[in-house]
């Protein structure tokens, strides 16, 4: 066993393990990064997507609605306990009712949101995909970034020793039911949730306000020059066709559809160069930023860790920007929740 450099306890071997597993994971993809880096290619290939069609009020009624969803169903279950108040969460029969009203609440908040705007999956970042492809952008993403996200948590305890409440209920409990419960919720449902708010509800609109994390959605073709003499560029539809009585003159109208085809030409070679060369290849940063100040806002009350949430919160928005998918997001959030039980399970000795 190795000793803790803050608190000086034992560290169980199973744990250190599980440690040097994810820096030699860690080590592999950051080589396919740099590698990646070093012939110029983007890290993640750039998937356009159109801006989503709910507006700011449709995100806060969105907000609204789960919110609500998530009380009436406190109360539901309530009821059917048949409690006179709200349990704490420090026990098994509060937490029963918290993952119960939480996979409620999301279900009825999810399907109002669905069913009142009505978005494409595209706009759900449910686009169809290969599994393994997620799969491996998932949880090399979170390779990537844990032991960088681990080591600044491990920093930031040694100035606040605060833990997640889920951590100390378990502590405090030291049973098994209480802690499959709460790594049930922090899991499986807790990714899902937070994942579909903040990216594909939040981030979407973001990006929306901010278009340049969509790159270019149309090229429109370019006018011709200015003629000496003349104010304004001459639109490049204008017939081009001499009269009629000019012996010179192509039949029919000949050069100016001629003309047009080329110019339609010009503007499709335009647009497929700018969306796999150009300025589509740009990371806009700005509702990624956003997004995960407030994803880390969230977690206020958990000591420091809202500060290596919103790096991890950074990486997320990332692949989301990038992918518009929204698994690969989910599966990084349940192997750092998952990681992070893990690690809890074998320090506990459960």
């Amino acid at each position: 066993m190795v000793n803790d450099p803050v608190t000086n306890e034992l560290i169980p071997t199973s744990v250190v393990l599980m440690f040097g597993l994810l820096l030699v994971s860690s080590l592999g993809v950051w080589v396919l990064i740099v590698s990646r880096l070093r012939r110029r290619e983007p890290i993640l290939a750039y998937m356009p997507r159109k801006p989503v069609s709910w507006s700011g009020w449709h995100l806060l009624a969105a907000f609204a609605l789960f919110i609500g969803a998530l009380a009436m169903s406190v109360e539901v279950l309530l009821h059917l306990f048949d409690l006179n108040e709200t349990p704490k969460l420090d026990n098994i029969e509060g937490m029963q009712v918290f993952f119960c009203s939480e996979v409620a609440g999301f279900v009825l908040g999810a399907l109002g949101f669905v069913l009142l705007l009505r978005p494409t999956r595209d706009e759900l970042g449910l686009e169809p995909a290969d599994g393994l492809v997620d799969i491996s952008i998932g949880l090399g993403a979170f390779a990537a970034i844990a032991p960088f996200l681990y080591g600044l948590m491990w920093l930031l305890s040694t100035l606040d020793d605060t833990q997640h409440p889920i951590i100390e209920w378990v502590e405090q409990d030291g049973g098994r039911h209480l802690f499959l419960l709460a790594a049930a919720s922090a899991v499986l449902v807790a990714p899902i949730v937070e994942e579909f708010l903040f990216r594909v509800v939040l981030q979407g609109w973001l990006e929306g306000k901010f278009r340049g994390a969509l790159g270019p959605l149309s090229v429109d073709p370019p006018a011709s020059p200015v003629s000496p003499g003349e104010e304004f560029p001459r639109p490049v539809n204008v017939p081009l066709s001499e009269p009629a009585e000019n012996p010179y003159a192509a039949p029919d109208g000949q050069l100016t559809s001629t003309f047009g085809d080329f110019r339609q030409e010009s503007a499709e070679a335009i647009t497929s160069e700018s969306s796999t060369e150009g300025i589509q290849e740009r990371v806009s940063w700005p509702p990624i930023v956003v997004s995960s100040i407030v994803f880390s806002l969230v977690h206020y009350g958990q000591g420091l860790a809202p500060v290596a949430l919103f790096f991890f919160a950074l990486v997320i928005g990332y692949v989301y920007q990038r992918t518009h998918r929204v698994v690969p997001c989910i599966l990084m959030h349940m192997a750092l929740n998952g990681f992070s039980m893990g690690v809890l399970w074998f320090s506990l000795g459960l």
